[in-house]
C-alpha cells in the first residue's frame, strides 16, 4: 500500500530573514514529500536562499510580483501531493506537525484537518475551532466560530480542485476558508503540535484595506446561495455576515476618517439588508455570549464606542 503524499506551499516576498527557519521546520517533517517555495518577485535573495538548502523535496518557483493570493494559486497548480498545506514564510511548524495532521486525515477520512496555533508574540496557544470530528450539522456550525487561517490546515487535494484564492484580495484567508467548508464532507481537529504564528501588520490594519471584508462576505454569501443545499447553510452564513461586517469590519473601521466611516457603514449595512434582511433574528445571536449580545443590539454608535476602545 502506497503512503499518501503531501505538498507544502510556502509563498515568499522579500522574506529572507525568516524563510530559512520556516523551510527547515517543514523539511524536518518526514511526512512532507514536496515543499514548493513560490518566490513572488523578491528582491532580497529569497529564492537563492531557498535553493541553497538543496533538499530533494524542495522546489523553487520564481514569478513576477503579483501578491500572496497569486503565489498560493501558483503553488497549488504545481503541487502533486495527495494532500496540500500552506505555510507563511515568517511562521514555523512544530516538529512532526504535518505528520500528525496527515495521520489524522487518514484515520478519520477528513477532507480538512486543522491544527492549533501558537501566537509567538503573546506566548498563547489557541485552538483551531474545528471539532474533533465534524460532519453534517456539526460541520456547518463550525463556520460560526473557527480560526479562518489557511496555514494551520491540511487539505485533501480533491477538496481544492475548484477553489482558488481571489487575486488582489486582502484578508484572503477569510473568504477561502469559509468557501472551503462548503466543499467538505468531514473535518477534524488535531492537537499534536502547532503552527508558531507571528502577528503581521495586516491583521491589525485600520485603513482602506478593511473594505476587503465586505467583498469577502459578499463572495461567501453568493456561493452559499448557489449551493444545492443552500437552505441548510443559511443561518450559518447569515451569522458569518453579521460577525464579519459588524463585529470585525465596522469595529475596526470606527477609527477611520469620517468620510470612510460613513462609506463603511453604508457598505456593511447595505450588504446585510440586501442579503439577509432578517439578520437580527438569526438563532446564533442568542448562542454566542457577549459577541451575540453585541450583534443583537448593534448600532453604528456601538461600533464606534467599541472600536475606539480597541485602538
Amino acid at each position: 500500500m502506497s503512503h499518501p503524499t503531501l505538498s507544502v506551499i510556502v509563498p515568499v516576498y522579500n522574506g529572507a530573514k525568516t524563510l530559512e527557519a520556516a523551510l527547515s521546520s517543514v523539511l524536518a517533517d518526514p511526512a512532507v514529500t514536496e515543499l514548493i517555495v513560490v518566490d513572488d518577485g523578491s528582491a532580497d535573495g529569497s529564492a537563492a536562499l531557498a535553493l541553497a538548502l538543496s533538499h530533494p523535496a524542495l522546489r523553487v518557483i520564481s514569478t513576477p510580483h503579483r501578491g500572496l493570493s497569486a503565489a498560493r494559486n501558483r503553488g497549488m497548480e504545481k503541487a502533486t501531493g495527495d494532500y496540500i498545506a500552506f505555510l507563511d514564510c515568517d511562521d514555523t511548524a512544530s516538529p512532526a506537525f504535518y505528520s500528525a495532521l496527515l495521520a489524522c486525515a487518514e484515520k478519520t477520512g477528513a477532507d480538512c484537518v486543522a491544527g492549533d496555533i501558537f501566537l509567538t508574540d503573546r506566548s498563547r496557544l489557541i485552538p483551531s475551532g474545528f471539532p474533533a470530528l465534524g460532519e453534517g450539522e456539526a460541520l456547518r456550525e463550525t463556520m460560526t466560530d473557527f480560526y479562518p487561517a489557511v496555514w494551520n490546515k491540511l487539505y485533501r487535494r480533491d477538496t481544492l480542485s475548484d477553489l482558488r484564492f481571489r487575486e488582489g484580495a486582502l484578508f484572503e484567508d477569510v473568504e477561502f476558508s469559509h468557501r472551503l467548508l462548503f466543499r467538505c464532507r468531514r473535518i477534524a481537529a488535531c492537537h499534536e503540535g502547532s503552527i508558531r504564528y507571528r502577528h503581521g501588520t495586516l491583521s491589525t490594519r485600520r485603513d482602506e484595506a478593511l473594505f476587503a471584508y465586505p467583498r469577502a462576505v459578499a463572495a461567501i454569501a453568493e456561493e452559499a446561495a448557489a449551493l444545492p443545499d443552500a437552505d441548510l447553510w443559511r443561518d450559518e452564513v447569515e451569522y458569518v455576515a453579521c460577525r464579519y461586517l459588524l463585529a470585525t469590519f465596522l469595529r475596526r473601521a470606527a477609527c477611520l476618517p469620517r468620510p470612510l466611516w460613513q462609506k463603511a457603514k453604508g457598505e456593511a449595512l447595505g450588504l446585510l439588508q440586501s442579503r439577509f434582511p432578517q439578520w437580527r433574528r438569526n438563532p446564533y445571536l442568542k448562542k454566542k455570549g457577549a459577541l451575540g449580545l453585541y450583534l443583537r443590539f448593534f448600532t453604528p454608535a456601538l461600533a464606534r464606542l467599541f472600536g475606539k476602545e480597541t485602538e
